[in-house]
């Protein structure tokens, strides 16, 4: 899914494997945060973000596509680690800025 503006401020990449929970609560964190994205509101910083999954075998693809239609999710057939999948979002990042970040991570205050 493509951010439908011109400038994307911030595009945060986020690597998983088999954390479908723990990328559940990064991801609410994200949209519960003042750089939350919201494109109708010119306030906010305009965010991506985009998941790149290495073949998990959980729940983590389903959960996405169900709960958060507005991650860009970029699955993958093999397992191309932690490296290898930043560089995959990077690629497909449109962020000024480029943030990466771990899918046990929580953002929290200000």
């Amino acid at each position: 899914m493509r951010v439908n503006v011109a400038v994307v401020d911030c595009s945060i990449i986020i690597v998983s494997w088999n954390v479908a929970e723990l990328l559940a609560a990064c991801i609410d964190s994200i949209l519960a945060s003042p750089i939350a994205i919201n494109e109708k509101n010119g306030d906010k910083p305009i965010v991506e973000i985009i998941v790149v999954d290495s073949a998990s075998n959980d729940q983590t693809v389903p959960m996405l596509r169900e709960r958060y239609p507005q991650v860009k999710l970029l699955a993958q057939d093999e397992n191309v680690g932690y490296t290898r999948g930043n560089n995959i979002g990077l690629e497909e990042a449109q962020g000024r800025y480029l943030f990466l970040l771990n899918p046990d991570t929580e953002l929290i205050g200000d």
